[in-house]
């Protein structure tokens, strides 16, 4: 099998897509976790404002995700195409 280095950048590329995937579903868990404490944990204000935390964190790393997801997408279709 030969080596060229679209195939290896195009690899690559599906790797670091799989990270993000994954990556992602971890974010949208730990965002849902934080939603779910927050409303259980009214009463309690510190509580409260380590789960609000939790979730704008959880929305950050979504959206960090989504952008590399949108960068190596462009990527792969303008240098591998």
């Amino acid at each position: 099998m030969r080596y060229t280095i679209s195939s290896i950048v195009a690899s690559f590329v599906d790797v670091i897509n799989l990270a993000v995937e994954v990556l992602s579903i971890i974010a949208l868990l730990l965002f849902f976790v934080g939603m779910i404490r927050f409303i259980y944990r009214q009463s309690d204000p510190h509580g409260k404002q380590k789960d609000k935390e939790v979730m704008i964190w959880g929305l950050v790393a979504l959206f960090v995700l989504t952008s590399i997801w949108g960068i190596l997408r462009i990527m792969k279709e303008s240098l591998l195409s």
